[in-house]
Parts: structure tokens; C-alpha cells; sequence
């Protein structure tokens, strides 16, 4: 989503306070509030994020 949105970890750290390199390279498993922290910064839905309804380029 972050690389979709066109943002970058930096941006995204400080608008969340989430560190996404460690998400992203699958040292940390992430906790449903963190899910839905960023499900409300990307505006999409939970549901979307299981589902991978959100669009991919």
C-alpha cells in the first residue's frame, strides 16, 4: 500500500509513528491495531485489506 500510494518509510513513519521496514521485510508481525492504523491512513477497509481489494500497480 505505502509503494502504491506512492509514499515513502520516512513519510509514512511520521504520519503513523509505524516503522515499516520492519514490516516489510517480515521482521515483525503486525497486531490488528497496527492493521488498522494503516487501513485509516491509506483510507481503505479492513475488509479491502484482507481481501487485496485495494489497487495494485
Amino acid at each position: 500500500m505505502r509503494k502504491i500510494k506512492d509514499v515513502t518509510q520516512e513519510e509514512a513513519l511520521n504520519d503513523t509513528g509505524i516503522q515499516f521496514s520492519r514490516i516489510e521485510q517480515g521482521k515483525r508481525d503486525v497486531q490488528l491495531s497496527t492493521i488498522l492504523k494503516l487501513c485509516q491512513h491509506f483510507e481503505i477497509s479492513l475488509r479491502d485489506f484482507f481481501d487485496g481489494s485495494f489497487d495494485v500497480e
